[in-house]
Parts: C-alpha cells; sequence; structure tokens
C-alpha cells in the first residue's frame, strides 16, 4: 500500500512541471529519455546526499512521510563530447552508490541566459561502463550561449526523487573579426566585412544594423549579409540611404536557428562633412540694386547635393525671404548666386545671406553667414514763392538702389490734420530733378504747410526723400457790434477787417435762440464801403421766439477753411406787469385770472392759461384762451366744475407767437379749501326680520351748494360687501337712504356708515361717519347654488327644530316635500332644495317653521325659480310607461348607463320599485336589445372555472344571473356597472336571488341603449 502511494504522488509530481520536448541527435545508446519536470534552482545543485519529501495529496484520503538515508546513493558527475560547433555535449554520472536503491536517473539541463525558459528533465541511459548518460544539444535550448547548469535526480525504489550532484559549463562564442573600408568604385558606399564567425549550433544569417549618430538612430536600417565563405560575411552599406554625415556606428549579430539574435561585435566608421572655405559678396552695384555672393575654398565636395543661399532684408522681418540655389562653376570648385533686390520687394538697408548644404544623405544644416548693405540716398527739397498764393517744389540730388517709376509729393495744411492732403506727381526735368506746382487755394487752411517727398519704387513701394514746410499768414477780423429793436425784433451785426482782408473769401453768422438750435439761421454777411462785413434780420426768421438770442462769427478764408472767430448774446425777453388769481364770489366756484401790460417782441397772436390742482397730479390739466382786453391786457374765469379738487391749483400763462407756437412767459397759484358740513347723521328703523335700517344725514350745507350725497355702508371688515347708496333729499339740507342686507351678501351685524358730498363746485368731499349694529330676527333668504338648486336661509332662529315646506306653484302644491333644516350654529339653519325632488320646474314656495317647546310657528317665507332636469332613473321611469306586462311587473335594461330597473303596476301608472347596478355584454358580444318575456329559472350554471347563481332567463341563453364565482364559493370577478359579460346581465347575487324570487314567468322584459 505504500509504495502504490508513493508511486502516484511520484507520478503526479512529474506531471505538474512541464511538457516533453525534442533533443538533438545522439547515438541511440547515449540518449536520455526526455521526460516532464520542474524547475531547480541552484541550491538543488551540489548537494550529493540531497534526500527530498513528497507529499501526495491530490484526491487521497491518507498521507505519508517517507525518510532517506541522505547517505546512502551518491555518484560522479562531469561533462564530456563537448562540440563547440554542433553545440552538443555529453552528461556522465559514474561511481553511483547504492545503486541497487536507484530505480531510475534524472538530468534536469538549461541555460542561464533567460532564466530557465529552456529548462529540460532527460532519464539517462546507463552504459556499458555502468554510467547513467544524456547526450544533450544546444538545440534544445533554444541556442543559448554561455553557463550551462546540471542536476542530477535518482528515482529510489521507495519512488523518492532524491539529488544526486550537479555541476556547470559553458558555451562561448568566438571574437569575430570586422574591416570597415571605402568603396572603391563608388566613394559613397562602405565596404564592411566580417571573419571567424564561429557559433556553437550554427546560425542561419549574420545580420547587422548601421546608423549615423546623428539625431540617434533615426536612419538605423538592419542588413542582411551576404555569406562568402562557412565563417566569412560581407556586406556594402550605400550612406545615401541615412541621414548624416559624420560618425557611423556598426553592430554584428548572428541569428541562430529558433531566430534569436546574439551579438558577436560592434564597430564604427566616420564619414567627413563637406565645408566652405570663404564666403563673399562681389559684384554689388547700387544703382541697379544687385550684388553675387562667392562660395569658394570647399572641401569634401563630393558629398554636397546642393547649397542654398537664403537672404532678406531687415525691413518686415523676413517677409521677402528667397531661398536661391547655388550655381557650381563648370571650371571650378566654387559656387554663384546672383542677388537681385527686386526679388526683394526692393527692400533697402540691411540684407542678411546664410548658407545651408544638403549633403548626399538629404541632411541640410547651416555653414556659414555675412550682411551687406543697399542704401538710400535722400538728396534735397527747394521751395521758392511764385506769388501770393503759388509755390514751385523741386527734390533733388538723391539715388534710389533699383531705380523709380515716378515721384510723389504728398502736401497738407496744419490745420484740422491732414483733411486736405493732396498728393502730386512730379515731372522731371532737364536736368534730372523733380518739380511740382504747390498751389494753397487747392488745400483747406492757411498757417503752417508740411511738405513731404517719396520715390515710387517699381514695384509700387514708397521710399521717404525727406520732408519741409512753409508759412502762409492768416486774416484777421475785429471785434463783433450787435443792435436790437425789441417792439419791432430787428437786428443788426456789424464786424470789422483788422488785416489780410483779401484772404477772406466770405463771413457766415449764425443767430439762434433755442436751447436746441431748432431756429437756428446762418446768414452770409455783405461787405460794406468800410471794409466791413453786416448782417440785418428780425425774429420772425426765427419762429418768432422770444428770450436770449446767440450770435456767432465764422471766417471762410479763400482755402475754403471755416474758421470760428468769436460770438456774443443779445436778449429779446417779453415783459409783463403781473398775473393775478381771484375768487369772484367767495364760494370756490370762479376765479378770475388777469395779464397785465403783456408786450412780446414781434407781437403775440393770443395768450392761454394752463390751470390743474395739485391734488391729483396734472389729471385735471386744462388749457384756456384768455380774452383780450386791449392795451396788451388778457383775462379769463375758471370754473372749479372742470377740475373738481380740493388744495392748491396752479396757473401758467404762455403766449402764441406769430409762428403758432407757444412760449411760456409768467405763474401763479390760488387755493380751495371749503368742504361740505352737515348737523348730524342718525339711524333709525332697524329691523332684524326685513334686514333694513334708514340712514338721515341732516344740516347738509356746502358754500358752492350740495349737488349729491352718497352713503357707502359695509359690515365684512375688508369692506367686501361695501354698497355706495345716493341719497335720496327729503327736504332742503336733509338727506336719506334706506341698508338692506341682502345687498351686503345677508350680513348682520355692526355696520360702517360713512357720508360724501358733491359741492356745487363738482368737489367730491367726506362729510362724516357712524356705525349700527343689525340682529337677524327670522330672517329668511334664499342663495343661488345651480339651475335646479337652491340653499334657502333662516338666520337669527331660536327653537329646537326648523323645517322648510317646499313645492313648486304648477299643480298647487301636489310635490311638496318638508325640509328638515341643518342647524349651522349661532340660530342660523339651511337647507339645499333640488327640483329633482319635486316634479315640476318653475317658480318655488319655500316657508319656514320653528318649534320651541314643542310649539310649531311660521316665521317667514321666500320665493324663487327652479329648473327641472330628468335623471337617468326619471328617463328610465317615462320609458317604463310606455310598455305593458302580463303581470304586475316590468323589467328594463339601459346598456347606456348600465342600469336595472324593476317596476310595479301597470302601463302608464309604472312604479320603480328597485334600480340597480348591472354588467351587461362586452362590446364583442352585445347584450341582446328588444322586448322580452321572464322565462325558466335556475339555482346555477357553470361557464368553464366561474359559476354563476340565481339565473332568470329572458331570451334563449340571454339570463339575469349573479356576478361570477369560483366553484369553492369565493368570488372571482364582481365588477359591475360597465360592459363586460358575454351576453347576460349581471347582478350583485343578492339582486339576482330577489329577480329569482320575485318576478314571475311572463313578466316583460326591455332591453335597449
Amino acid at each position: 500500500m505504500k509504495k502504490r502511494l508513493i508511486a502516484i504522488a511520484s507520478l503526479m509530481f512529474c506531471l505538474a512541471v512541464g511538457t516533453v520536448v525534442s533533443y538533438a541527435d545522439a547515438p541511440d545508446d547515449e540518449k536520455g529519455q526526455v521526460v516532464a519536470g520542474e524547475s531547480v534552482t541552484d541550491e538543488d545543485i551540489g548537494y550529493a546526499q540531497k534526500q527530498e519529501q513528497i507529499t501526495a495529496n491530490d484526491g487521497l484520503q491518507e498521507q505519508e512521510t517517507v525518510q532517506v538515508d541522505k547517505a546512502a546513493i551518491t555518484g560522479k558527475v562531469t561533462i564530456e563530447d563537448i562540440d563547440e560547433m554542433d553545440g552538443t555535449f555529453s552528461i556522465i554520472l559514474s561511481d553511483l552508490q547504492n545503486e541497487k536503491k536507484v530505480s531510475q536517473v534524472l538530468m534536469a539541463v538549461w541555460c542561464d541566459t533567460n532564466g530557465q525558459d529552456d529548462l529540460q528533465w532527460f532519464i539517462a541511459t546507463k552504459n556499458d561502463k555502468n554510467q547513467y548518460v544524456v547526450r544533450d544539444s544546444v538545440a534544445n535550448h533554444k541556442y543559448q550561449l554561455e553557463k550551462y547548469n546540471v542536476g542530477v535526480y535518482a528515482i529510489n525504489t521507495d519512488g523518492v526523487q532524491i539529488g544526486i550532484a550537479g555541476t556547470s559549463f559553458e558555451f562561448e562564442k568566438k571574437d569575430i573579426e570586422t574591416e570597415i573600408k571605402q568603396n572603391e568604385k563608388d566613394r559613397l558606399k562602405i565596404d564592411i566585412n566580417v571573419d571567424n564567425v564561429r557559433i556553437p549550433g550554427g546560425i542561419k544569417n549574420v545580420l547587422i544594423p548601421v546608423w549615423s549618430d546623428i539625431n540617434g538612430q533615426d536612419d538605423l536600417i538592419w542588413y542582411t549579409s551576404k555569406k562568402l565563405d562557412e565563417n566569412h560575411y560581407s556586406l556594402t552599406v550605400d550612406i545615401r540611404n541615412h541621414k548624416g554625415l559624420g560618425k557611423y556606428n556598426v553592430h554584428v549579430y548572428g541569428e541562430t536557428k529558433t531566430g534569436n539574435l546574439i551579438k558577436l561585435g560592434i564597430s564604427e566608421f566616420s564619414v567627413n562633412n563637406p565645408e566652405i572655405g570663404t564666403i563673399k559678396v562681389a559684384d554689388k552695384n547700387q544703382e541697379s540694386g544687385t550684388f553675387l555672393i562667392r562660395l569658394s575654398d570647399i572641401k569634401n565636395a563630393e558629398y554636397i547635393d546642393n547649397i542654398m543661399v537664403p537672404v532678406w532684408s531687415d525691413v518686415n522681418g523676413q517677409d521677402d525671404l528667397v531661398w536661391y540655389t547655388a550655381k557650381k562653376m563648370s571650371d571650378s570648385d566654387e559656387y554663384v548666386v546672383d542677388v537681385n533686390i527686386k526679388n526683394h520687394k526692393y527692400s533697402l538697408g540691411k540684407y542678411n545671406v546664410g548658407v545651408y548644404i544638403t549633403d548626399v544623405t538629404g541632411r541640410q544644416y547651416g555653414v556659414s553667414s555675412l550682411e551687406t548693405e543697399m542704401m538710400l540716398n535722400k538728396g534735397n527739397i527747394d521751395i521758392k514763392e511764385k506769388d501770393g498764393l503759388n509755390y514751385l517744389v523741386t527734390i533733388k540730388d538723391f539715388e534710389v538702389p533699383g531705380g523709380v517709376t515716378s515721384v510723389l509729393v504728398p502736401i497738407w495744411s496744419e490745420v484740422n490734420g491732414q483733411d486736405d492732403l493732396i498728393w502730386y506727381t512730379a515731372k522731371k526735368n532737364a536736368k534730372d530733378q523733380y518739380e511740382i506746382n504747390l498751389d494753397v487755394s487747392k488745400h483747406k487752411g492757411l498757417g503752417k504747410y508740411w511738405i513731404n517727398a517719396y520715390a515710387v519704387q517699381p514695384n509700387g513701394n514708397l521710399m521717404g526723400l525727406g520732408n519741409t514746410n512753409i508759412s502762409i499768414e492768416s486774416p484777421e477780423l475785429g471785434k463783433m457790434q450787435v443792435e436790437s429793436d425789441k417792439e419791432s425784433g430787428k437786428l443788426k451785426i456789424t464786424v470789422p477787417v483788422n488785416k489780410n482782408a483779401g484772404l477772406i473769401k466770405n463771413v457766415l453768422i449764425p443767430i439762434w435762440s433755442d436751447k436746441n438750435q431748432g431756429n437756428l439761421v446762418w446768414y452770409t454777411a455783405k461787405k460794406n464801403a468800410q471794409n466791413e462785413y453786416v448782417v440785418e434780420t428780425n425774429i420772425k426768421n426765427h419762429k418768432y421766439h422770444s428770450g436770449v438770442y446767440w450770435i456767432d462769427v465764422y471766417m471762410t478764408d479763400i482755402t475754403g477753411m471755416l474758421t470760428g472767430v468769436e460770438g456774443t448774446q443779445c436778449d429779446m425777453s417779453p415783459d409783463y406787469d403781473n398775473l393775478t388769481a381771484k375768487d369772484i364770489d367767495g364760494s370756490e366756484s370762479v376765479y378770475q385770472l388777469n395779464l397785465n401790460n403783456l408786450k412780446v417782441p414781434g407781437g403775440e397772436k393770443s395768450v392761454l392759461f394752463a390751470v390743474w390742482g395739485n391734488a391729483g397730479g396734472q389729471n385735471d390739466l386744462r388749457w384756456y384762451t384768455a380774452e383780450n382786453l386791449g392795451k396788451h391786457n388778457y383775462r379769463l374765469k375758471v370754473s372749479i366744475t372742470n377740475h373738481k379738487e380740493l388744495g392748491e391749483y396752479n396757473v401758467n400763462a404762455y403766449y402764441t407767437t406769430r409762428n403758432n407756437e407757444l412760449q411760456g412767459i409768467a405763474s401763479t397759484t390760488f387755493n380751495v379749501s371749503q368742504t361740505t358740513k352737515c348737523a348730524g347723521i342718525q339711524v333709525s328703523e332697524v329691523d332684524g326680520n326685513k334686514g333694513t335700517f334708514k340712514v338721515i344725514v341732516s344740516g347738509v350745507f356746502a358754500p358752492s351748494g350740495v349737488q349729491t350725497v352718497q352713503i357707502p355702508m359695509w359690515c365684512a371688515d375688508n369692506q367686501s360687501d361695501i354698497v355706495w347708496y345716493t341719497a335720496i333729499k327729503e327736504a332742503e339740507g336733509i338727506y336719506s337712504a334706506k341698508m338692506n342686507v341682502k345687498n351686503h351678501a345677508y350680513h348682520f351685524g355692526n355696520y360702517k356708515i360713512n357720508v360724501y358730498a358733491t359741492m356745487g363746485n363738482g368737489i367730491f368731499s367726506g362729510v362724516g361717519g357712524t356705525s349700527q349694529m343689525i340682529n337677524a330676527e327670522n330672517y329668511i333668504y334664499n342663495r343661488y347654488i345651480s339651475a335646479t338648486q337652491r340653499e334657502v336661509c333662516l338666520l337669527g332662529a331660536d327653537g329646537e327644530q326648523v323645517l322648510f315646506p317646499t313645492w313648486s306653484e304648477t299643480n298647487g302644491q301636489d310635490d311638496i316635500v318638508w325640509y328638515s333644516g341643518v342647524n349651522r350654529g349661532n340660530g342660523t339653519w339651511s337647507v339645499t332644495i333640488n327640483s329633482n325632488n319635486h316634479k315640476h320646474g318653475g317658480k318655488y314656495n319655500t316657508h319656514a317653521y320653528v318649534t320651541k317647546n314643542g310649539v310649531r310657528s311660521a316665521v317667514g317665507s321666500t320665493s324663487y325659480s327652479l329648473e327641472r332636469i330628468q335623471t337617468a332613473q326619471q328617463f328610465m321611469n317615462a320609458k317604463a310607461n310606455m310598455y305593458s306586462s302580463r303581470t304586475p311587473y316590468l323589467l328594463l335594461v339601459n346598456r347606456s348607463t348600465h342600469k336595472v330597473g324593476i317596476y310595479q303596476g301597470w302601463q302608464g301608472n309604472w312604479r320603480c320599485i328597485q334600480y340597480w347596478d348591472c354588467s351587461d355584454g362586452a362590446p364583442s358580444t352585445p347584450t341582446v336589445e328588444g322586448t322580452f318575456q321572464v322565462g325558466s329559472k335556475g339555482y346555477y350554471f357553470d361557464s368553464g372555472s366561474a359559476r354563476c347563481y340565481w339565473y332568470t332567463q329572458f331570451r334563449g341563453n340571454y339570463l339575469f344571473h349573479s356576478v361570477l364565482y369560483n366553484k369553492n364559493g369565493t368570488l372571482m370577478d364582481g365588477r359591475l356597472g360597465m360592459p363586460l359579460s358575454h351576453g347576460c346581465v349581471r347582478l350583485n347575487i343578492n339582486n339576482a336571488k330577489w329577480i329569482y324570487d320575485t318576478i314571475p314567468a311572463g313578466s316583460t322584459v326591455v332591453v335597449y341603449h
């Protein structure tokens, strides 16, 4: 049993740690069998007497530990028959002690290169020398080189694995020989020869990555070399396939048969950059704007692909940058570039020159730079006066590289900036000078003039050649004089001239009085014999506006320049003596307004008075036309009824000019202060049963008389029930009004009473106020609810019960109903009257009876009108009387309302005794319509899983029966009042039983909608 457990444990151990792999060819007697195994560490090697403890626990119910004598099994391991070319070797275990205890020898082999990723387990084979041998190859280990490790283990007869011995050895590659030289036929190619390539196990290829030092490995290329013989490889590299000159790196790798790379060696070579020894500017021509750039003394010229020369001026950055391709001279290694400033926007000043080489690898780099200049000679500007208005301007002695197409001369006066700027084109004279004629009359001002000169280059650019200025003296006016006549409205303005009168084109005089210059007029002054400028005018030209007039003077010189000289004012305001307002008779009804001795320059057409009271702002503003009394006096009588306000009044006086414009002249105020008085306010005839009382106001008086008296009354605190009563005049100074609670939402309680009067002058004023308590005493009234309903209320009732007998007047009291009132508390009782409880519409009467201490007393009545609208049941009642029945019973089913009506009596006198909800047929299975008779009956029937009780037939399979029940007696579906069934009429089970018990066969059944 123990051996079996150990064997199973050993087998599971082997299966858990790896997979079987192939191994290199070896003589059959030296091959070991490869088995699955686990990784081993360095600690597992070198301990010949090591013992292992193995636990078998996968699916086993018992566990056993086997102790092995560490000294029991030993041996010696050696590596022999190493073949450096093929990469094969033999592992030999000899001098095995206690061999009889060994059932199997295992050997673990791996290379250090990548940990134990190449670990292989072999079962050793015993040879005739009593040795255990395994023949292995680097092919079994991914062709990895360097240190190899070997561990030897024995499986004893008990199935326990025991470490015996371990060793290591190395497979090393040989040093290669690398030769690098320039190709003899093409100096842009490099030959690389690699010799002595010897790698254990052999290789597939030799790969040579090559790259320049510039920009890292951006030009790295992996080359596959050409095999010349067994150990010799060669490669030719074209540097044009790379991206730079200078130092080149060369690495050599061997590609194993598994595709892994083994570094064999490192080398390098260099390719010198080309150099330019001399860069200079030659053949510079200022007049034509050209120069030559010469590049000479060039080294390593064979590596030059091209030379680029960027050229630009300092003007506007590099906006004129041009890249020139240098031309190689045919008779030398020199390069040249021809530069013309026409290619550079004819820019002048400093020019910058750069030199860039692009080598055969395509890499471009700057090697040198220089500067040169193309300068402008500005020359001179001469000015000579021809006459007072014309000047000769000459531009000479200038030089512009690249030449000019024309010369422009901008000229402007200093007045108002450059608003009169003119660009003149100069003409070339016989002396190669440029001239223009300056006519100052074409400009807009006198004083200082600025003159600039510009040369126009062939591309249209302007080059400044210089500037200068001249001065021309302006004319001068003297102090303005103003004469005025207020009564006629005339004005005369005189302006003298101090100097340079000949330079004056005209004199303008603007005159106005409005702040917004609405009556502004510009006058052109006339020149008199004294060399003065004069304007004569009248305010009629200025809309007859009175007030202060503003007068300015503007001079226009011969250039058309308008210059303000001076300004003054002239007072043309109206005059008056006074404005008064007086109460004519002391009643504050009419006030007389007087405006005396009004004098308006140019005269007025009329006078207006604007009148309003301050109490409501200008809500009562009225405009009146005053009466002209002659001799500049005006009058107006103002009726206060046009304004109807107490307090201060404002009066503004205006006159209308000859131009029909309104102008203010004066203002004043007056007061209206007297109000209505009364001797007293009394309340009488307080009646709680009728809900009324009377208010009497006596001794009512106002100086202007009394037009009306109004009395607002209310009971609610928020005045929601306020009513304004117009009092009746009973006698002189005595007014009365009667309050009724029906006008105040039937409110009883404390009423507030105010009195107001409208006086003869139209002013509405308060007179006084009081209050009055009124309590309800069996007060009856009705309140509208709807066309078919009224609420009847009894207020102030004293008793235990209130009855409200009610009837419609049609057919006497055939529909009288005694309604019991609802006690609302505090003596208030109410009831809702519904015409559906009666037979007719029209006028209704309701009386009120109060029962106290067992005695019923009539206390009042009220009348009103109601409409009577039939209900669904009433419609059914009317329909029932259209049918007869062989029995005293009639049954109606309304499919629209889902109702069943049971009637007792006879045709024309059917009385509804039952009215129930039902569920008739669904839309897809409707109940049959028509007139039928009651037939057979029964206790129950089943329909599928449902059971229906107390059925009564009325046609074929159409029945009255109960709602649906389960067969155990529980309710399944009790819904009513909707179309639901398969055609029968479902009822509450009690109603179905009532029909079953009560309705005899032959009774008429009517189904309709």
